[in-house]
Parts: structure tokens; C-alpha cells; sequence
């Protein structure tokens, strides 16, 4: 192993060392000294109150939990290189993650996440740029399968934005339809909140499917090198970042069971969005590598 090879190692388990120290210490107060550790969480919450403890206990284990897998991830040598976008898209999800963690102890944070309000536009914004892009990096897939399955995937994002908007309801300011209203959980003219009951078990299942999905990327990618080296299906899948999201999206299984699902959506929109501008730098296709099949 080279001395830098050998640096990088080292304070990757000093890191690790760092975090379960303080974990160990963390849960030592909370079993040992259990009224003391509330007092000082109650002195660190901005009203300097906790109304519901147990739940507060639970985000600070919580909290380690993340930051220890992160730190895992991070410094864990990677095969592949990170897409320039990522190397922003991934703080940003991190930001968002933990915005959406305080939100409930921040008063003047939960403004940012009311109907129609600052991250639910983001989402829509995100959304939208995202499927523009994609259905504009068409024209430079490599074959019209991959064509098909990008606009696919810029069909999804477009219905996603539309969706968030109530398809331009509260925008132009039309009433819903009785038939959507009578069915429709907050009588809003969109398809989603007809399934109110089942999306809290559906985004903890999108979110595990997606946390599995990245982190097999490399897995899936050799496979299908093995069976095709040149196989034009390789240049849709993440780099070294999919690691990096696979712990995000192991992270929003627990926001969307234990809090709501807003946090999926605007984090899906941004990272959506990054990889949909990273397709569009990946060059135009050579005449011999798309087939003269039609979509």
C-alpha cells in the first residue's frame, strides 16, 4: 500500500474511532444519567423545551447513526470517479436532509415547507429542469432503446413537477372537478393524494428500492460489461457517487416512516436534476452507434 494510500486509511479509522467514542459517551449519559442528558438537550432546543423526549432521544441516536455511515462511505476507497455535478448535488442532499431533520424544532424552518411555500417550488422547479434535459439528451443517446428509456424517465419527471403543482390548480386558481374532489384525500386536482394511505408504506419501499439499487451500481455495471463491453447501457448508470446516495436514500426510509415524505421529493428533484445535466455533457452519438430502429 502506498504512504498515501496508508494516510487515507488511518483517518478513516480514526474517524471511526472519533465517532463511536462520542456514540459511546452519548449513551452512556442517556442509560447512567438519564435527567441530565434531557437537561441538556432541553438547553440546546431554541425554546429550551422538549415535548416530546423520546422522539428527541431518537433523532440524536439518529443522527450518530448517519454520520457514522456517511463517514464509512466517504472515505472508503472508490473504483470509479465522482460526476463533477455530484460533488455539489451530494452536500445539497445533506443540507436538505438535515434542514428537514430540525424543521420541527425550528418554527421560523417549518415556513419553508408550507403548501405551495420555498421547498415544494423547489421540488416542482427541480422536477421540470429535470425532464427538459432529459428529453434534450435524447437526440445524443448511443441507440433508441436508451432513447426510449430517457424519455421515459423525462415523462416521469415531467408528471412528478405537474403532480406537485396540482397540475397549475392553485396557480390558476381552478376549483376541483366533484368527481376528483370526492375521492381526492385533500381535494386537490392530482392523482398522488387519491393513495394518501398507501404512500406512507410506498415511499419507505421507493426509498429502500433506490438505497439497494445505488448501492449495487457497480455490481449491475460489470454484469453488464461482462455480457457486453461496449454496451451503450453503461453510460446511464452513476459513477462514484451511487454510494454516496444509497446512504441518502437509506436516510429518507427513516424520514418518510417517521415524518412525511416531502423530504423524498425535493431530494429525488435535486439529485434527478444533477444527473439530468450531467447527461447532457456526455457527447453526441456517432453515426455507427445508433441503429436504424424507430421509436
Amino acid at each position: 500500500m502506498t504512504a498515501g494510500g496508508q494516510s487515507r486509511k488511518s483517518i478513516r479509522i480514526a474517524g471511526i474511532v472519533f465517532l463511536f467514542a462520542l456514540f459511546s459517551i452519548n449513551l452512556f449519559f442517556l442509560l447512567a444519567h438519564r435527567e441530565d442528558y434531557l437537561g441538556l438537550l432541553t438547553r440546546l432546543s431554541p425554546d429550551h423545551k422538549l415535548e416530546s423526549p423520546g422522539l428527541v432521544i431518537l433523532n440524536v441516536q439518529y443522527a450518530f447513526v448517519l454520520g457514522f455511515l456517511f463517514w464509512w462511505i466517504a472515505t472508503k476507497s472508490g473504483k470509479r470517479p465522482i460526476d463533477p455535478l455530484a460533488k455539489l448535488t451530494i452536500p445539497v442532499s445533506l443540507v436538505l436532509l438535515l434542514l428537514f431533520h430540525l424543521q420541527p424544532y425550528l418554527p421560523r424552518l417549518q415556513l419553508l415547507y408550507v403548501e405551495d411555500g420555498f421547498f415544494e417550488s423547489l421540488t416542482a422547479i427541480c422536477a421540470f429542469a429535470a425532464s427538459f434535459l432529459l428529453a434534450g439528451s435524447i437526440r445524443s443517446a448511443r441507440n433508441w432503446p436508451i432513447r426510449r428509456f430517457l424519455l421515459v424517465l423525462a415523462a416521469l419527471f415531467f408528471v412528478f413537477g405537474m403532480e406537485e403543482i396540482s397540475w397549475g390548480q392553485r396557480i390558476l386558481g381552478w376549483k376541483t372537478p366533484p368527481g376528483l374532489s370526492a375521492f381526492n384525500y385533500q381535494n386537490e386536482s392530482n392523482i398522488h393524494n387519491f393513495f394518501n394511505p398507501i404512500l406512507r408504506f410506498a415511499y419507505p419501499i421507493f426509498n429502500a428500492g433506490l438505497a439497494m439499487f445505488m448501492f449495487s451500481v457497480d455490481r449491475i455495471r460489470s454484469a453488464v460489461e461482462r455480457r457486453s463491453k461496449d454496451s451503450p447501457w453503461t453510460d446511464l448508470f452513476p459513477g462514484g457517487e451511487s454510494s454516496y446516495y444509497g446512504f441518502i436514500f437509506s436516510a429518507l426510509i427513516f424520514h418518510s416512516l417517521a415524518s412525511s415524505t416531502e423530504s423524498t421529493e425535493i431530494i429525488v428533484a435535486v439529485i434527478g436534476l444533477s444527473y439530468a445535466i450531467s447527461r447532457g455533457f456526455r457527447g453526441k452519438p456517432t453515426s455507427a452507434s445508433v441503429d436504424g430502429s424507430r421509436i
